[in-house]
């Protein structure tokens, strides 16, 4: 078993008529719309051109047309791919994948929305009487463990990949069903911050730097 680390990443898109290929945030930016609407719009055909290069000099391509959607999550490939690493990264290392925040165990609903929401939601949500605030988010009293959903979040992954473990990843082996390759996943975070940070926010262009 070769267990690789991923170096780099660049997704491309290519038109279906005129075979023209463009790095896809390239191109959302050139239309002018967000990642998610892209790939929303069906007149816009073509094929995503997945180019991933390991720390062994090996080069790796995969491609889907655009449109193709993972048949269990019911999501875009590209998007259950990135939340696939996503929930490894903060699973691994505990912590908010894009702010960094450790997670917690909160007493209550409100302490934890006010420590999870950025100022301008949590004076929006502040505002909620406590019928609404139950609805929309849940019971105060109830309280709020991340460390637990950190744990049902990775189980919703593992439940289709037999291959995977707990322990297999927190050792430095993930088999990645998508790119078809066991990888270290430590390792290869360091190349999938950025793409992943452009993917989930789409701040195209200001993610090149990976934070740990």
């Amino acid at each position: 078993m070769t267990v690789r680390i991923i170096k780099s990443v660049e997704i491309f898109y290519r038109e279906s008529d005129t075979g023209r290929q463009v790095n896809l945030f390239t191109f959302a930016s050139q239309k002018n719309t967000c990642l998610s609407d892209l790939m929303e719009d069906e007149s816009i055909q073509g094929d995503l051109i997945y180019v991933v290069e390991f720390s062994d000099g090996v080069k790796k391509i995969v491609c889907h047309p655009k449109e193709t959607r993972n048949e269990e999550w019911q999501v875009f490939e590209l998007f259950k791919w990135c939340q696939h690493w996503y929930t490894i990264y903060e699973w691994l290392y505990k912590k908010e994948f894009r702010t960094k925040r450790p997670f917690q165990q909160y007493a209550t609903r409100y302490e934890a929305e006010e420590a999870r929401s950025t100022p301008e939601d949590w004076e929006i949500i502040k505002r909620f009487s406590v019928e609404e605030f139950e609805e929309r988010i849940g019971k105060n009293e109830d309280g709020l463990n991340e460390f637990e959903e950190l744990e049902e979040n990775l189980d919703l992954i593992l439940e289709h990949e037999n291959k995977n473990s707990r322990a297999a990843i927190a050792s430095g082996r993930y088999y990645d069903y998508f790119i078809e390759e066991w990888l270290n996943p430590i390792e290869s975070l360091h190349a999938l911050e950025p793409l992943i940070l452009d993917v989930s926010y789409g701040d195209f262009g200001d993610n090149q730097k990976p934070t740990k």
